[in-house]
């Protein structure tokens, strides 16, 4: 008898829990929000799925970034042999890098160790300051609007020329880096560290008017200082074309200048930027 009436009271609850869910189902606004929730769950998963799809493919991108400046970065290591500096990057040029010559050389060490750049615009000088091919040259001799990476042509004495690039541009004075590609080790400069004295007699080495490689002769006339450089006035002959050209002292045999002007109104009166200037400009340091 118990079991029995157990059995009925558990029927009894079911069957209300049915009726209760069948009342549910025929309440239309019920329906109404069962059928809005099935309406929401599957634009939500699309969402969803819409979401990690745009985050794999953002990841797809970055990673395909990442290997092509990897790939980028190696074709221009192989080509030029080192990168284009970051940010303030410092340049060291140890002596490894170096093979300067005793003054006793005389000018013609010299003369190979400069170059003839050449842009859309014209050319000028530069010199070799590292055996894998820096070279300091004028900001303007790069190119009115040059930046780092820019391509030019540098012609050797042999009359070989080679592609160079733009490595850096000084913000304040008008000097900027350069790589040539060298075929064999380049002949490089010593740059002194100190101003030259005046009186002392100095080479000018340059490709005046496009006569490559001419050199003149003169003397330091006066140390003067303008944007924050030191200003090396000399009588060396110089024109159009020699702009970038090393001013190297006669007993020492390093360069103690880059002539960057000269007043054409006025005969022997040339300026060169101090070379310790120079390098400092565009983040090189010799050691």
């Amino acid at each position: 008898f118990e079991g029995r009436c157990r059995t009925k009271t558990i029927d009894g609850i079911l069957e209300s829990v049915r009726m209760g869910f069948l009342q549910l189902l025929a309440d239309s606004e019920f329906l109404n929000h069962l059928k809005a929730l099935r309406g929401t769950a599957a634009p939500r998963a699309a969402a969803r799925e819409a979401e990690r799809s745009r985050i794999q493919e953002q990841e797809r991108i970055a990673a395909e970034a990442e290997r092509r400046a990897r790939e980028r970065e190696e074709a221009e290591r192989a080509r030029w042999g080192r990168t284009l500096p970051v940010g303030s990057q410092v340049l060291l040029i140890d002596l490894a890098l170096r093979n300067p010559v005793d003054a006793g050389s005389g000018i013609d060490w010299a003369r190979q160790s400069v170059v003839t750049l050449m842009t859309e615009e014209g050319s000028g000088s530069g010199f070799l300051i590292s055996t894998d091919g820096l070279a300091i040259t004028n900001r303007h001799v790069a190119g009115t609007d040059a930046r780092p990476g820019d391509i030019l042509r540098a012609r050797f004495p042999s009359g070989v020329e080679v592609p160079a690039r733009v490595m850096r541009v000084s913000p304040t004075i008008d000097v900027a880096l350069v790589q040539v590609i060298c075929e064999q080790s380049c002949r490089t400069l010593d740059v002194s560290t100190e101003a030259p004295e005046i009186g002392s007699d100095v080479w000018l080495v340059g490709s005046p008017l496009g006569l490559d490689f001419s050199v003149s002769r003169g003397v330091v006339s006066s140390l003067r200082f303008l944007d924050g450089a030191t200003i090396i006035q000399t009588d060396a002959a110089s024109n159009a074309g020699s702009s970038g050209g090393p001013l190297i002292g006669v007993g020492t045999g390093t360069v103690s200048g880059v002539l960057t002007f000269g007043l054409r109104e006025s005969a022997g009166l040339n300026f060169a930027i101090l070379a310790r200037d120079a390098l400092a400009s565009v983040g090189v340091q010799i050691r």
